[in-house]
């Protein structure tokens, strides 16, 4: 499986896909099938800090 750092980080934080699809602007689906292969190390390090971001501002509502 491809992207499981991604994977695993949206499962604890408790992000969802579709949250992160907003935030880039994109559809849930186009998320989705961006995981399906290995991401290259700058797009990765970006969806990792936007969940970090995301599950920051879960935390504060």
């Amino acid at each position: 499986m491809a992207n499981i750092e991604i994977r695993v980080k949206l499962a604890e934080t408790g992000v969802k896909q579709y949250e992160v699809a907003e935030y880039l602007k994109i559809a849930e689906t186009s998320f989705s099938r961006k995981l399906r292969n290995e991401l290259p190390t700058e797009e990765k390090s970006l969806i990792l800090q936007i969940i970090d971001e995301l599950s920051t501002k879960k935390e504060t509502v």
